[in-house]
């Protein structure tokens, strides 16, 4: 999930919990991984970094062996800012520093379909399902 508008990494302090806000709503909801803004951004550089990082999401890098994996939400975020920091409007850090990668940023979230897993009686079941059987 991308957050890209001002300030959605705030929330209140809650003892023993941490930072309760947006991020971690959405984290409550079950995304893993959460892109937000640490501070107020300005409109231009913010939509110039949100098309770079999107872009480097889509493409697709080579990993072992020739073959071909997504990039990582933290890699392409660094590597966005890194196309910014290139261009003298975007320099300062101001422009690229306040997104960050909340969650889990280093994981590749694109999984294979689980296979089905036969029951006692032969039926196939989700493995995401959880029965008492298996107990």
């Amino acid at each position: 999930v991308v957050l890209s508008a001002c300030e959605t990494a705030r929330g209140r302090v809650s003892a023993g919990e941490g930072v309760i806000g947006l991020t971690w709503a959405i984290f409550v909801a079950g995304a893993p991984t959460t892109v937000v803004s640490q501070w107020a951004v300005r409109s231009d550089s913010t939509a110039r970094l949100m098309v770079e990082f999107h872009r480097e999401l889509r493409h697709a890098h080579r990993g072992k062996g020739n073959a071909f994996r997504p990039l990582l939400s933290a890699d392409a975020l660094r590597l966005a800012a890194l196309r910014l920091m290139n261009n003298a409007n975007y320099r300062h850090p101001f422009h690229w520093a306040g997104f960050v990668v909340m969650g889990d940023g280093f994981v590749n979230h694109v999984e294979p379909r689980p296979k089905m897993l036969k029951s006692r009686s032969g039926a196939e079941e989700s493995p995401h399902r959880v029965s008492a059987r298996a107990f």
